[in-house]
């Protein structure tokens, strides 16, 4: 018997039942000595036992408060405790073995280290247990001696389940090895973790989380060269799409996660040590996925030699052509061209020159260039190379000079259409695309298939060298076409900018250069446009303020134009209401040349277009411009959000302040325009939705939400309402002084919060309309809730079990109602025992007749005032007095309204006119429902009343009849 206890307390020194029992197995043998031991080793555990026993509760809000015990202990009291989790590590909730751990982890004790990282390893199921591991080294492990590193490697090494996802719980312990994840032993322990074909959840998370330089991941930039070159060679082993693995389908789960991660890793790297393990997997591979995340990387590594690497696969890249021509275009700028154009004269590669006309043809938004002149330079260079022997290349030169002689058409560049159209037409061999044949493996398009009528008579004209010279019109002309302004510019016309009644025309070209028509002419613009607008703090450095702002809107208010004078200055920007738009700068010859540009742009709108205020468009909402506008230093995401719904010059003259101060930030620019309907005129709403919205604004104190009643009243009996609410009251207390305060925080045992307090400065608030209403209380009518309050938890405690109801007592010792509804029903209380009160968080919606399962506890105030005391009384408002639903507001209760009702088949229909507020309201839905409303303003009274005879007459005809 004494070997068999001794051997269980081998395994579990802490074990309650086997200590009790070998101290009286002793006692019964006559071992004095042996007896007292176990004695010895009760006593201490007797003391921390009550704690240990609510530990082991399922339940959250039990186990909180032992918790909070555990962590008060004495340390010895704690270390034993903790001692005797950690062999009970299977059986108990996450958060007490985490409790636990902090406590051993605290002592700096081997032993219990050692049983730490045991008791981890052996748990059956150690997810939650890794997260609160995790969770005590917030910001990683950044030291090779931290005593958790040995556990969090154990787990991670423990064998995997292969279970969907059932291994994600290792995400958040590889996460937490990034501060010391270059360190060379820890570097050469993931590399052999990633090199185990078995694990392919721990793989995936070291590659995802590790080694992807995305973000705000430095792991890759810490990488020695040595390691950044294996990181590379292992990446691109892994990123090969797994057997079992079709082109269209992950199937080969969980390996397909190790091949996606690995290829992230190499199309976000940004090491350039990796630089020559990445040119031999380039000499090696012909895999396409693999080849696209290499390019990407060598964009993003970005130095001379990655830029000088990923150029030369120009020349000789057959598979992936796609992603090599976009991380060029990527990486373009001036300097890179001229040294392929140099490469290009050297090797006179009809390959090289193809893939990189594709640059420009279809990678112009990354390029951010327009192809025109890069295009014609490729194909003036072919031009004096020798005709090439192989029928590939002659296709693939004939296709770029087939392109050359289709932009040349648009950019007036006659005399490189008629050179690379004959050299073109000399060649018998169909054009090659690249991309087309070698990348999608289809037959390239022809470029000259897009050619219009007016396309191929231009080209005949160019050919025949009859559109060399400008021509001028005999006389001004107030009208003209596009197909007659082209001819007359020699170019096509991509758009125009401007019209004005007198004939002069601003138009831009393919190209996007921009041509003025004078009415009799075309010519250059006598000023500057810049198209590039990506720092605006460079081109606005010296604006001193906003001169003027117009924005045009089409008819449905879904496309605009911003048109914005700054000194000599005028930005334009044209798009899609919170969609894609350009932007252009123009810059005058002065201030007053800025004016007259500015004046001539927002006086003449396109056709059926409108001009509207600078922040508000009328019946839509208020406009909101964002900018991405850092400061020194800042992340470049960094945005900035700019509305104003007021009206007048001072407010203007504010926010285009605030508005030029952000974009004379260096790099700032303009991000989105669009108006939003969140954010309207009051003269845009419907009364009961003003009255909604005045209700709530979370951006304002609680008495400022007081202050809405005042409103409320003033605007019901200055619109004649008022008299169809005859039960409505609103009634105002004093503000509570200081000694009823402190009573009040006396009887709650805590201080008042401040934001109480705030809200009392205003005065207790009580409103009822018929049997509804709602009351803020004072302190003293607070205090006179308290029993009524202290009964109703004890009735309801009293209907619950003994362990739930002692939870409920305690959490609502001291609470006291806030805001009560007409009967004196609770209705927000405040808690100072709520269990989120660290937070703040202690007001609460609680009508204390249920259990308190998922209560909401918050610290904004002015929350609850607005949804338990403001917007009831706009609902009820509306209840009172259905007429009020739909109107408009500043609709006026008059004697010149018409009314009228109409029904069938179980439906009514409801229509009501205004002739003095020009508006036609209907309503319509089931009876005896509310139903929906639909409100028709109209330009005047005698479209209203057209709008209510055809309405009527409608429904009539249809059947409806007159209800009495």
């Amino acid at each position: 018997m004494r070997d068999l206890l001794d051997g269980v307390l081998a395994r579990d020194p802490y074990h309650w039942g086997v200590l009790h029992a070998a101290q009286q197995a002793a006692e019964r043998d006559g071992d004095g000595a042996r007896a007292e031991q176990f004695a010895a080793r009760i006593a201490p555990l007797a003391e921390v036992r009550p704690v240990l026993t609510r530990l082991f509760s399922e339940d959250d809000d039990e186990r909180e408060p032992a918790l909070e015990q555990f962590r008060e202990l004495a340390p010895p009291q704690r270390l034993l405790l903790a001692r005797r989790l950690l062999v009970m590590a299977g059986q108990i909730a996450a958060d007490v073995l985490g409790a636990a751990a902090r406590v051993l982890l605290a002592t700096g004790d081997s032993d219990a280290l050692a049983d730490l990282q045991a008791a981890a390893v052996g748990l059956q199921s150690p997810s939650e247990f890794a997260g609160q591991l995790a969770a005590l080294r917030e910001d990683g492990i950044v030291d090779l001696a931290d005593p958790l590193l040995p556990t969090f490697q154990a787990l991670l090494l423990r064998p995997e389940s292969g279970g969907f996802f059932e291994d994600d719980w290792k995400e958040d312990l590889v996460e937490k090895l990034a501060p010391i994840a270059h360190e060379p032993v820890i570097f050469d322990w993931l590399l052999a973790a990633l090199g185990e074909d078995s694990r392919h959840t721990l793989r995936d998370k070291i590659l995802s989380k590790l080694f992807i330089a995305y973000n705000d991941n430095e792991v890759v930039a810490r990488l020695s060269e040595g390691q950044a070159f294996r990181l590379v060679r292992v990446a691109a082993r892994l990123g090969v799409k797994p057997a079992g693995a079709g082109d269209d389908d992950d199937g080969a789960f969980p390996a397909i996660h190790v091949y996606h991660a690995a290829g992230r890793v190499l199309f976000y790297f940004t090491n350039p040590g990796g630089l020559p393990a990445i040119a031999e997997v380039l000499a090696e591979t012909s895999d396409q996925e693999l080849l696209s995340n290499l390019y990407s990387g060598l964009a993003h590594i970005k130095t001379e030699d990655a830029l000088g690497l990923l150029r030369s696969r120009l020349f000789v890249e057959q598979r992936q052509v796609w992603y090599l021509c976009n991380a060029v275009a990527e990486t373009f700028d001036d300097d890179g061209h001229g040294e392929i154009m140099v490469e290009l004269e050297r090797t006179r590669s009809d390959h090289g020159a193809n893939s990189y006309a594709v640059v420009f043809l279809d990678f112009e938004s990354d390029t951010k260039k327009k192809p025109h002149s890069y295009v014609a330079a490729l194909a003036r260079a072919v031009l004096g190379w020798p005709e090439p022997g192989d029928p590939r290349a002659r296709g693939q030169r004939k296709f770029l000079l087939m392109h050359a002689v289709r932009l040349g058409l648009e950019s007036g560049d006659h005399e490189l259409v008629r050179r690379a159209h004959a050299a073109a037409q000399a060649i018998a061999e169909p054009p090659f695309s690249n991309l087309s044949e070698l990348h999608y493996e289809r037959a390239t398009d022809d470029p000259w298939q897009s050619f219009k009528a007016k396309d191929r008579k231009q080209l005949g004209r160019v050919l025949a060298g009859e559109s060399e010279a400008p021509r001028k019109l005999a006389r001004p002309q107030k009208k003209i076409g596009d197909d007659a302004l082209a001819e007359l510019a020699g170019v096509p016309i991509d758009r125009r900018f401007l019209t004005t009644p007198d004939g002069e025309v601003w138009f831009f070209d393919k190209q996007e250069r921009l041509h003025v028509f004078d009415g009799q002419e075309v010519k250059a613009p006598g000023f500057e446009v810049v198209s590039d607008l990506d720092d605006l703090g460079t081109f606005l450095a010296g604006a001193e303020r906003c001169d003027g702002r117009v924005v045009h809107w089409n008819a449905s208010a879904g496309e605009f134009r911003d048109i914005v004078c700054y000194g000599d200055r005028v930005l334009v920007y044209e798009g899609v209401n919170n969609g894609r738009f350009t932007g252009h700068g123009i810059v005058a010859d002065g201030r007053e040349s800025a004016e007259a540009l500015f004046r001539k742009l927002a006086d003449h709108p396109a056709k059926d277009w409108f001009a509207a205020e600078p922040w508000y468009v009328p019946q839509r909402g208020g406009v909101l411009r964002t900018y991405y506008a850092p400061h020194a230093g800042e992340d470049d995401d960094k945005s900035e959000y700019v509305a104003e719904l007021r009206e007048g010059p001072e407010a203007l003259a504010e926010v285009e302040a605030r508005v030029l101060t952000l974009l004379k930030r260096p790099g700032a620019r303009v991000a989105c325009i669009e108006w939003t309907d969140d954010r309207r005129r009051p003269g845009d709403m419907g009364l009961l939705e003003y009255f909604e919205d005045r209700a709530r604004d979370d951006e304002r104190a609680p008495s400022w939400h007081l202050e809405a009643f005042a409103e409320f009243e003033r605007l019901l009996a200055e619109w004649g309402w008022t008299a169809e609410l005859h039960d409505l009251s609103v009634s105002r207390g004093a503000p509570p002084d200081e000694a009823a305060i402190a009573r009040f925080a006396a009887a709650a045992g805590a201080e008042v919060p401040a934001k109480l307090r705030e809200a009392w400065s205003h005065g207790p608030l009580a409103w009822q309309i018929g049997e509804r209403g709602r009351a803020f209380l004072g302190p003293e009518e607070a205090l006179a809730r308290g029993p009524a309050l202290t009964a109703a938890v004890e009735a309801l405690a009293g209907k619950m079990r003994p362990a739930d109801a002692e939870p409920l007592r305690a959490m609502m010792a001291g609470a006291q109602v806030v805001i009560e509804d007409a009967q004196q029903r609770p209705v927000v209380l405040f808690v100072p025992k709520s269990p989120q009160r660290k937070d703040g968080r202690v007001f609460v919606e609680y009508e204390v007749s249920e259990p308190p399962d998922d209560l909401w506890f918050e610290g904004s105030f002015e929350w609850f005032i607005a949804e338990s005391l403001g917007r009831p009384f706009v609902a009820a408002l509306g209840e009172a007095c259905p007429d009020l639903r739909g109107l408009p507001y500043g609709a006026r209760r008059h004697e010149g309204v018409v009314r009228r009702r109409y029904t069938q088949g179980g439906k009514f229909w409801e229509v009501v006119l205004d002739p003095r507020g020009a508006f036609v309201l209907t309503r319509s839905g089931k009876l005896g429902a509310a139903g929906s409303e639909k409100l028709r303003r109209l330009a005047g009274e005698d479209e209203a009343r057209a709008v209510f005879d055809k309405m009527v007459k409608d429904k009539t005809s249809e059947g409806w009849k007159l209800a009495k």
